[in-house]
């Protein structure tokens, strides 16, 4: 994809993510009105969720329904998290293979050796950093966490920048994976399909509506926004759309930059997993460390809403209601399951593009736009109109484009 039309594209999604994530936000408010108003203030905390937002607009049937929708599209996104890391682990591993056995070249080991020091490094790592994380009882305990994640984060895009600024395009740092050649050769001589354009320009919006999903734990910070519930509810409501105004236009300004100097960088040798494109580059050692550490730290974040909606599915109470036991349980069996199924996936523009065509499409397109019509009362107003029309519209578009997605991934 042009980089213009990939500036635009990220402007585009960005913009459609954050309309339904509103959406979603106003069909909560308008719930915990009506909760607070025939009971007490605080009453909302408790439909602070998608299923019992769900449950609202069709009853518990609907609610289960949306439940396992959205547990198979977060377990597919910790899918793709866990191969990210386990692309990186070659790598991670000849690094601390050569701070252990300075005197050793990790190369010279037999191809059995490396492997088999890869995979205990990922189980390890997993084990020993991650499921602990995975384990907490509420998202407060990440905040360090996701800090820390935030700033590697900067610190990768600065050196990007920084790298792309000093140097010329850097073609021979990685090698090109047959499907990229073959699809350079194809836009030099004008021979690509206008349906085969297409299908990669609907598999390019389905990634950026994953990296733009922000619904997952968008309810529970925002009860946690309202804190006492001094603040009247539509206040707390005002503040909630300011922060996901500002989360979108500044995940905008990363990924644009981002992938601007990257593809600069790069050029057409950058790979679906952009990090594989750093570790040959000696510069970029202690950035791509910094970015291993941030998406280690990122995964428990997005795991935590997976894991809540397994236990009330099998327990039928709100997780935070269950003691620390079934967390660890839940958390071990979902991780364990998540780190088989990433051996065996493709990579990770695959594993990205399906589950944000798919799944993503539901949980963060359908689902809040059907809440909003549902609950909010739109009709009494032509701004209320003019809201819902442009909703259904991303809607559907948004679907033509999974639909796309999913069928060129099945046939190729």
């Amino acid at each position: 994809m042009p980089v213009p039309q990939a500036v635009a594209m990220v402007v585009v999604v960005g913009a459609c993510m954050a309309s339904t994530a509103l959406a979603l936000l106003h069909a909560h408010v308008h719930v915990a009105h009506k909760h607070e108003l025939s009971t007490f203030v605080g009453a909302g905390r408790n439909v602070a969720s998608y299923r019992s937002v769900a449950i609202e607009v069709a009853g518990p049937r609907f609610g289960d329904a949306v439940s396992v929708v959205m547990a198979v599209g977060i377990f597919g996104g910790c899918v793709g998290v866990i191969r990210i890391v386990r692309d990186m682990m070659p790598h991670m591993t000849k690094l601390l293979y050569g701070v252990f056995y300075p005197s050793r070249r990790f190369d010279e080991l037999s191809g059995k050796s490396q492997q088999l020091l890869e995979n205990a490094l990922l189980w390890g790592t997993f084990l020993v950093v991650v499921f602990p994380l995975c384990s907490l009882k509420s998202l407060s305990g990440l905040r360090i966490p996701n800090c820390v994640g935030f700033v590697f984060s900067l610190v990768l895009i600065g050196a990007v920048v920084y790298r792309s600024e000093t140097h010329e395009t850097l073609d021979v740092l990685s090698g090109r994976a047959p499907i990229e050649r073959s699809l350079r050769g194809a836009s030099d001589t004008s021979t690509i399909s206008t349906a085969f354009q297409l299908s990669r320009f609907a598999q390019s919006v389905s990634i950026y509506s994953y990296a733009f999903t922000m619904h997952l734990n968008l309810l529970p910070l925002f009860v946690q926004l309202r804190g006492s519930f001094d603040s009247p509810l539509h206040e707390s409501a005002a503040r909630m759309t300011r922060c996901i105004a500002c989360v979108t236009s500044l995940c905008v300004a990363l990924y644009i930059t981002f992938g601007v100097f990257a593809a600069r960088l790069y050029g057409a040798t950058t790979r679906g997993n952009v990090l594989v494109n750093l570790v040959s580059d000696s510069f970029m050692q202690l950035p791509l460390i910094a970015v291993f550490i941030t998406v280690l730290v990122s995964f428990p974040p997005l795991f935590h809403p997976g894991r809540c909606i397994v236990e009330e599915l099998i327990h039928r109470r709100p997780a935070a209601d269950l003691p620390t036991r079934s967390h660890v349980q839940t958390a071990a069996i979902l991780l364990l399951a998540e780190l088989f199924v990433a051996i065996w996936v493709p990579g990770i523009e695959v594993v990205f593009a399906l589950v944000g065509a798919s799944t993503t499409v539901l949980i963060c397109y359908v689902f809040p736009v059907v809440m909003f019509s549902a609950l909010w009362p739109w009709r009494s107003t032509g701004v209320g109109w003019a809201s819902c029309a442009l909703l259904w519209g991303i809607v559907a578009f948004v679907a033509v484009m999974g639909i796309q997605t999913i069928t060129f991934l099945l046939s190729s």
